[in-house]
């Protein structure tokens, strides 16, 4: 059966072990179900919360998108996005 997958990482700092295995690895795993519509995005609203510099934060959620798809994401068959791009998140 179809499934709806919409999940996220925070761009709070470096990815780690844990970030892979918990969720950047399974992320991957998902978009290759082509049966499934799959969306992935740098969760950069919710970051706003941890003391970061507008830079530091811009250069995070822009790094965490390369490790998306270094990992291997499936892009031909997910969406791959940043929160901020998207005015509907805030409205």
């Amino acid at each position: 059966m179809a499934q709806t997958i919409i999940s996220g990482i925070q761009p709070t700092g470096d990815l780690n072990i844990g970030s892979y295995l918990g969720a950047l690895h399974k992320h991957v795993h998902a978009s290759k179900d082509r049966e499934n519509k799959n969306y992935f995005f740098v969760v950069d609203h919710h970051a706003i919360t941890i003391r970061l510099s507008p830079e530091v934060l811009r250069e995070n959620t822009y790094s965490i998108g390369a490790w998306y798809v270094a990992a291997g994401l499936d892009v031909a068959h997910s969406t791959l996005f940043v929160q901020s791009h998207v005015p509907a998140h805030t409205e």
